[in-house]
């Protein structure tokens, strides 16, 4: 049974699960996020950080095995993000993962470097569950990082809407998570009230 809820620390974190990280303003952003690698070292991860180590974590400690994968590579040049490839870039580095010795992959994705403001709600909520399936399949731990000002609420209400898990924050957070129970099943934790009632329809 997989975790849902926020949790208080990135410390918690476990194999299999999908984390949602509203990223707010002086937040500390470099501390947490060094930790989080740190961890990973601690415990034998393989560290994947999607995106460059730049602001705002210019002054975290990025470990000197993690892999740093450039966001262009991921989401093409063209107008609209290649979520796909994104897709494919976890899946080969879990099964990667495996082959080495490591215990799990451990991927940080900086949101804000991936997906353009403008990508449409839709598409973008349709990868973070298909992301959450592969996370739960291949027993990964993923981050997705938003930050705070770089998307608007609504959007980042949906997207939190489809994490089992959220970096808590002092945030509200959604009334309900959808999230992957297992091969071809999903599960719904919470309350869809009328104000979740759009995200949970863009979900199905």
């Amino acid at each position: 049974m997989r975790k849902s809820g926020t949790t208080p620390t990135l410390d918690l974190v476990d194999v299999g699960e999908h984390v949602c990280w509203i990223v707010e303003p002086h937040q500390g952003y470099a501390a947490v996020t060094s930790a989080f690698l740190a961890d990973g070292e601690l415990f034998g991860d393989k560290l994947v950080i999607v995106g460059s180590p730049l602001d705002p974590i210019a002054s975290a400690e990025v470990p000197r095995d993690a892999t740093l994968v450039d966001p262009r590579s991921v989401r093409g040049d063209g107008p609209t993000p290649d979520l796909g490839s994104m897709l494919g870039l976890v899946r080969r580095e879990a099964d990667m993962a495996g082959r080495q010795g490591y215990r799990a992959l451990r991927v940080l994705a900086v949101m804000d470097q991936l997906i353009p403001p403008e990508t449409e709600i839709e598409a973008l909520i349709d990868h973070e569950l298909r992301l959450d399936r592969l996370v739960a399949d291949h027993e990964a731990i993923m981050v997705c990082a938003y930050g705070h000002d770089s998307f608007g609420a609504a959007t980042l209400d949906h997207v939190a809407c489809v994490h089992p898990r959220e970096l808590g924050n002092g945030r509200a957070g959604p009334s309900f998570r959808m999230f992957s129970s297992g091969p071809g099943s999903w599960a719904v934790c919470g309350v869809v009230d009328s104000d979740g009632a759009a995200a949970f329809g863009a979900a199905l």
